[in-house]
């Protein structure tokens, strides 16, 4: 009985199995990570999707408009590079969608329309985990998605230094109040308050603070 003890114990101790237990722990760090930025795409998804709206045609595609006028579409048979020149705001299509090569196209499917969302979702997480490290990185999925929608609104690019300084001190409730600052829009070049916007920065505003002391 003791040798087949010292026998199993001997082989509980094997290179393969004491290699086992970590390789485990990685796979199941892995499907973590897997399963959080899952979970990030998919209310990212839906909040930038409620935020951004669309224009779809009859059978369900989606359609160029004016982003300053959304009854102001493309009819299908006006020249697109017309309908762009006319637009007051920006010529938008899909969620939000102001890319020139995406938007000349005049209408999408709405399964590509939703590819285009998911990759910059992808694209701005990313590129907010380089613009911010670790003050981004330790942020709840409800509130890396309120700063993906303010950065693809706003554009990865803009400015906000009081907002990003709070963001990056852990001053979180402070980084949030930033938000309500950034409701502005260019109309026929002329830079004004958008109600719109001013909705839209209160609501990530509370969906940032949410829960916190």
């Amino acid at each position: 009985a003791i040798a087949a003890g010292t026998l199993a114990a001997t082989a509980a101790m094997t290179p393969a199995n004491v290699e086992a237990a970590p390789v485990k722990n990685q796979q199941k760090e892995i499907q973590s990570n897997v399963n959080e930025a899952n979970q990030l795409i998919g209310y990212a998804m839906r909040l930038l999707k409620y935020f951004e709206g669309s224009v779809k045609d009859s059978k369900g595609n989606h359609i160029v408009y004016d982003d300053a006028d959304n009854k102001h579409r493309w009819n299908g048979k006006q020249d697109i590079n017309e309908f762009i020149k006319s637009c007051r705001g920006k010529a938008t299509i899909g969620y939000g969608e102001t890319a020139s090569n995406i938007v000349k196209k005049g209408k999408i499917s709405d399964s590509e329309a939703n590819q285009l969302l998911q990759k910059q979702i992808v694209s701005l997480n990313n590129k907010l985990i380089d613009k911010f490290g670790k003050a981004y990185s330790r942020l709840s999925i409800v509130q890396k998605s309120v700063l993906i929608s303010f950065y693809y609104n706003l554009g990865i690019n803009f400015e906000a230094p009081k907002m990003e300084a709070n963001l990056r001190a852990g001053k979180l409730k402070e980084a949030a109040h930033e938000f309500l600052d950034c409701d502005n829009t260019t109309v026929d070049g002329v830079k004004q308050k958008s109600p719109g916007l001013t909705k839209r920065r209160r609501i990530e505003h509370n969906l940032f603070i949410q829960g916190l002391k």
